[in-house]
C-alpha cells in the first residue's frame, strides 16, 4: 500500500509503467493498493503531478499556490489478514464511559480481535471477540478522566489481531473520552460551557512552502499553548495528520475543515450546482474518515467561502448521519437557515454582535429560530495583518457576556512569505515573482512573522486570552480574580504583583490562588487611598514562563514633569530681517518669520536640531502633521488619504506675533495646513519659552471650512507635531504605555510604566513597511546621547502619543519591503495629541467610530520640551 498525505494539485500513479490510479484533493490522503503492480526486486514508481486540475476550482484559498508532493509518502506492507480501518465512539453513562470500537478486517476467517485500554501503561480493560468483516467491541463502565484542552488526558487503545494465539498485527492509538453537546443554544464540552479562544492556521513554511517538518508542526502548537490559544481552525483544509495528533496530545480544540474553497467562482457554477455534489462529498468524507479518531475535534467544517449551499446541504445531511460532533460552515450565514449546527460569521462589528445576541437585531423568522437553538461562533473575527488588529478586548467582552457566544478565531496564525537566502529581498509576497494575478501582501497577515517571531499582535492576543482576569472592586486594593478556565483550577498559576505610584514600584507580592474553574476569589492589599498615577500590575506565571499580564488603574492624575535647575536668567527677543531669536539663560530658540518655522533650538552649547538646507526641507524642525504611513488595516482609508493630499501637506505662513509676559517669551505662529491647493486647517502654534529654555508648545487645528464635512474629507490618521532632531539623541526613556507598540484600540499588550529603549526599536519590521511603533498615554519621553545630553518631551494636562523613526511618514508609505527603507541622518519624533485607532479593516471592520478622528473637528494639544546637559534620576521632578 502506498499513501500520499498531500499532493498539489492531483496525482496519477504508475508502477512499473502501469497506470494504478488517480488522486485529487491536495490536502487529502490518496492511498493505493499496489499489490498487483509490484514485482520482486527493483520497482519503478512514477508520480505524474499536475499543476492544475478539476479540483483546483475547489482550492481557491488565500495562500501561496505551491504544487508538488508536499507531505510524507508512506509505503508499507500488510499481512493478507489485517485491520483495514477502525473507529471508536465514547458514550457517557452514569458510572463513566462505554467505549464502542468498530473494526473493518480484511480476510477475517478464523481470526480474533481484541481491544485493550491502558492508562499510561496501566491496564484498565479489554474485550476479545471473533473477527468479522465489520466487528464491534464494547468496553463498558470505564472510569476515566475526560479529555479537554486544559487537561488533555489520553489513554492507549490497543487493537490486537491474532489467530490460534499467534498475534499477526497490533495497532496503538492514543484516544480521549469526551462529549460535545449543544443545549439550549449553548455549546458544551463534557457538560460545561466553554469559549473557543482561537486562531486560524495554514500549513506554511517560508522556505519549504506547504511542507512542514514534525518540529515545525510541534513548534506552532507549542506557540499556541504559550500564547493562551485553546482552539484552532485548520484553514482551509485538513492539516498534516501529525498536527491533529499533537492537538490531542497537548490540548487544542480543533475545527477540522474540508479542502473546499471556491470563492473565485460564482456560487451557481459550483457550490450551487448539484453536479459537483460528489466532488464536495469526496473531500468532506475523506476529512471525516481520516480524522474521526481524534478527540481534539470539536467541530467539522464543510469548507470556506464557497457561496451557495446546495452541495453543502448534501454534505451536511450525509455527515450528520456519521457523527455527533457539530458541523460548521460559515457560508450558510447569509441564507435563511443561518447556520448548520452552529451559526458562524466573519468579521461582524461589535455593534452587530451586541445587537444580535441581545435580541435587538431584526431577523427573519427562520434566522430568529436558529439563533435560539444554535451557538454563535466567529470563525474569523479579527484580521492580523501588519499593525493590529484593534479592539480585540471589545470582542471578548461580548463573548464573555453572552452564553451563546462560543468565541472565535483570529485570522491568522503566521505570515505567508517566501524566504530568500541571498536576494535583494529576504521575504517576498504576491507580485514579487512575476505573477500577473496576485493579492500583494494579503497573505502577510499573521500573529507571528513567517519565521514565527511574534508580532505585537501575538502579545495582545496572549493577554486578551489570559486564563485569569482581575477586576478592581475597591480602589484601596480589593481585587476579584476570576478563573476563565472551564476545567482546570488556577493553582498552577503564580500571581506576581506590584503597586506602582508614578514611576515608583512598591509593595511587591506573590501568591497562588487555587480557584476552581469559572470561580472567583478576592485579594485585599489594604492600601491607603491612592493618589496621583497609581496602578496595580499583575503578572501571571506558569512555572518560569509569563503567560499574561494586566494593569488595574487605582487612580489617574497624570503629572507634570520638570528638571531641577539652578539657572534662572533673563530672557529676551531679538528680531532682525527674517529671524526672530528668543535668548534664554543658556541658549536660544530661533524662528524663520518668513517661512513661519522653527530653525534652531540650542541649550548649554548644544543645538538639538540638525542643520538642513532650506531647499531640502521647508517645514522647519517642528512642524504639523496629520499623516501616517498607512497600516494594512488602514486600507479602507489609504486612497482617501492620498487623494486628498494628507501625505503631502504644506504649511503656509500667515503671520506671527511675540511678546514677553511675566518673564515668559511668547511667540505665536499663524499658518494654514494645505493639501493639493486646498486649505484644510488654520493652525495657531504658541511657543512659551522660559528662562531655562523650557518650551511650552500649544497648537490649535481649526477646520478651515466649517462645512468641511460636505467636502467628504476622510478621517484623519493623526493630529500632532514632528520634531526633527539630530540622530545622536537615540536613547529613549519614557513613561507611558509600553514596552511594545500600542494604539488607542490596540494596547492590551502594553501597560503604563517607565521604559528605557533605543530609537531603532520603534519601527516594527513588518514584511510590508508601515506606520508602527506608537506609544499611547505618554507622560514624558527623554531623548539622550551617549554624553547624557538631551531633552525631555513632557505632557501638560493630557498624555500624548509618540514614536521615533529615521524615515519620514511619506517615504515610509512608499516602501514595499523592509530593504526599501533608507534611513536619513535625522530622527523624526512624532508627538501626537490625537492618534486614530487601528481596527481590522484589511479584511474586517474599519476602525470603530470612537477611535476615529473626523476632519471637521477642532483639535488642540500642548506639550513641553525641556532641555538638559546631564540628568540623574534625582534631578527629575514628578
Amino acid at each position: 500500500i502506498i499513501s500520499f498525505l498531500g499532493v498539489s494539485s492531483c496525482i496519477e500513479l504508475y508502477i512499473n509503467g502501469k497506470y494504478v490510479g488517480y488522486g485529487e484533493g491536495s490536502h487529502n490522503t490518496s492511498e493505493f493498493d499496489i499489490t498487483d503492480y509490484v514485482v520482486a526486486g527493483k520497482n519503478e514508481i512514477l508520480c505524474l503531478v499536475y499543476k492544475w486540475c478539476n479540483g483546483s476550482y475547489l482550492e481557491d484559498q488565500d495562500m501561496f499556490r505551491h504544487t508538488g508532493i508536499f507531505r510524507d509518502v508512506l509505503l508499507y506492507e500488510r499481512n493478507s489478514t489485517y485491520v483495514l480501518d477502525f473507529s471508536y465512539v465514547p458514550v457517557k453513562n452514569a458510572i463513566g464511559y462505554d467505549l464502542y470500537v468498530t473494526t473493518n478486517i480484511k480476510n477475517h476467517n478464523g481470526y480474533r480481535i481484541k481491544a485493550s485500554i491502558f492508562d499510561n501503561g496501566k491496564f484498565l480493560a479489554e474485550q476479545e471477540v471473533f473477527a468479522l468483516q465489520e466487528t464491534s467491541i464494547v468496553l463498558e463502565d470505564l472510569r476515566v478522566k475526560e479529555w479537554n484542552a486544559e487537561i488533555p488526558s489520553l489513554y492507549s487503545l490497543v487493537l490486537t489481531l491474532s489467530k490460534d494465539g499467534v498475534v499477526s498485527e497490533s495497532i496503538k492509538k492514543e484516544i480521549g473520552f469526551s462529549t460535545v453537546a449543544i443545549k439550549n443554544g449553548v455549546f458544551t464540552y463534557n457538560g460545561r460551557k466553554i469559549k473557543l479562544r482561537g486562531v486560524n492556521h495554514h500549513d506554511d513554511n517560508p522556505k519549504t512552502g506547504f511542507y512542514m517538518t514534525p518540529d515545525d508542526i510541534e513548534r506552532d502548537i507549542m506557540l499556541m499553548k504559550a500564547f493562551n490559544v485553546n482552539a484552532v481552525r485548520t484553514s482551509h483544509y485538513p492539516p498534516d495528520p501529525l498536527f491533529i495528533e499533537l492537538c490531542d496530545k497537548y490540548g487544542i480544540y480543533v475545527i477540522d475543515e474540508a479542502d473546499i474553497e471556491s470563492h473565485g467562482v460564482s456560487a451557481k457554477k459550483i457550490s450551487g450546482n448539484k453536479k459537483w455534489m460528489g466532488h464536495f462529498w469526496d473531500r468532506v468524507s475523506r476529512l471525516f474518515y481520516r480524522d474521526r479518531n481524534s478527540c481534539s475535534i470539536v467541530m467539522w467544517s464543510l469548507g470556506n467561502e464557497s457561496g451557495g449551499i446546495k452541495c453543502h446541504d448534501y454534505c451536511y445531511s450525509k455527515l450528520k448521519n456519521l457523527t455527533p460532533i457539530p458541523i460548521h460552515y460559515e457560508g450558510i450565514s447569509g441564507m435563511s437557515k443561518f447556520g448548520y449546527d452552529v451559526i458562524s460569521e466573519m468579521y461582524p462589528t461589535t455593534e452587530r454582535i451586541e445587537s444580535l445576541l441581545s435580541g435587538n437585531e431584526k431577523l427573519s423568522r427562520s434566522k430568529a429560530r436558529a439563533l435560539i437553538s444554535k451557538p454563535y461562533f466567529l470563525c474569523e473575527y479579527a484580521h492580523s495583518m501588519g499593525v493590529g488588529p484593534g479592539d480585540l478586548e471589545s470582542y471578548w467582552s461580548l463573548f464573555y457576556s453572552y452564553e451563546k457566544a462560543l468565541g472565535g478565531c483570529i485570522w491568522e496564525f503566521s505570515d505567508h512569505a517566501i524566504y530568500h537566502e541571498n536576494s535583494k529581498y529576504k521575504y517576498t509576497y504576491g507580485g514579487d515573482h512575476g505573477e500577473y494575478t496576485h493579492d500583494g501582501n494579503f497573505c502577510a497577515d499573521g500573529l507571528f512573522f513567517a519565521d514565527r517571531t511574534p508580532h505585537t499582535a501575538a502579545y495582545a492576543m496572549r493577554n486578551v486570552y489570559r486564563p485569569l482576569r482581575a477586576t478592581l472592586i475597591d480602589k484601596r486594593g480589593v481585587l476579584e480574580i476570576t478563573n476563565m478556565n472551564a476545567f482546570r483550577s488556577s493553582g498552577y498559576i503564580t500571581i506576581k504583583g506590584t503597586i506602582q505610584n508614578g514611576v515608583t514600584k512598591t509593595g511587591r507580592f506573590e501568591t497562588t490562588l487555587d480557584i476552581p474553574p469559572g470561580g472567583k476569589e478576592r485579594i485585599n492589599f489594604l492600601l491607603d487611598d491612592p493618589i496621583g498615577d497609581s496602578f496595580i500590575n499583575l503578572d501571571y506565571f506558569d512555572g518560569n514562563n509569563v503567560i499574561a499580564f494586566e494593569q488595574l488603574k487605582l487612580s489617574e492624575s497624570p503629572f507634570n514633569v520638570g528638571i531641577k535647575s539652578a539657572t534662572f536668567g533673563a530672557i529676551s527677543i531679538d528680531e532682525e530681517r527674517e529671524k526672530l531669536v528668543v535668548h534664554f539663560s543658556a541658549g536660544k530658540v530661533q524662528f524663520d518669520t518668513l517661512k513661519g518655522i522653527v530653525t534652531e533650538y540650542s541649550a548649554n552649547g548644544v543645538n538639538y536640531f540638525p542643520i538642513i538646507p532650506a531647499n531640502m526641507h521647508k517645514k522647519g524642525s517642528v512642524y504639523s502633521n496629520i499623516f501616517r504611513a498607512p497600516t494594512d488595516n488602514d486600507n479602507p482609508f489609504r486612497k482617501g488619504w492620498n487623494d486628498n493630499g494628507y501625505n503631502n501637506v504644506t504649511l503656509v505662513p500667515e503671520g506671527y506675533d511675540y511678546d514677553i509676559i511675566n518673564g515668559i517669551a511668547k511667540v505665536t505662529l499663524i499658518s494654514s495646513l494645505t493639501a493639493l491647493g486646498r486649505k484644510l486647517f488654520d493652525v495657531v502654534d504658541q511657543y512659551n519659552i522660559d528662562s531655562n529654555g523650557v518650551i511650552l508648545i500649544k497648537s490649535q487645528f481649526k477646520p478651515a471650512n466649517l462645512d468641511v464635512k460636505n467636502l467628504n474629507l476622510p478621517d484623519l490618521p493623526r493630529v500632532g507635531k514632528i520634531l526633527m532632531v539630530k540622530p545622536e539623541y537615540d536613547r529613549v526613556i519614557y513613561f507611558g504605555n509600553g514596552d511594545k507598540e500600542n494604539y488607542p484600540d490596540f494596547k492590551e499588550q502594553s501597560r503604563i510604566g517607565l521604559y528605557d529603549t533605543n530609537a531603532s526599536c520603534f519601527l516594527e519590521p513588518y514584511i510590508r513597511p508601515q506606520e508602527s511603533g506608537n506609544r499611547t498615554e505618554t507622560r514624558f519621553a527623554m531623548f539622550r546621547n551617549t554624553k547624557g545630553q538631551g531633552f525631555m518631551i513632557s505632557m501638560v494636562d493630557t498624555p500624548f502619543n509618540f514614536s521615533v523613526k529615521r524615515i519620514t511618514d511619506k517615504a515610509l508609505s512608499e516602501c514595499k519591503h523592509q530593504e526599501d527603507i533608507v534611513e536619513s541622518k535625522v530622527l523624526y519624533i512624532n508627538v501626537d495629541g490625537f492618534m486614530s485607532g487601528i481596527g481590522t479593516g484589511s479584511c474586517g471592520p474599519k476602525t470603530a467610530e470612537k477611535y476615529r478622528l473626523p476632519a471637521n473637528m477642532e483639535y488642540e494639544m500642548e506639550f513641553k520640551i525641556i532641555p538638559f546637559s546631564a540628568i540623574t534620576d534625582d534631578s527629575i521632578m514628578y
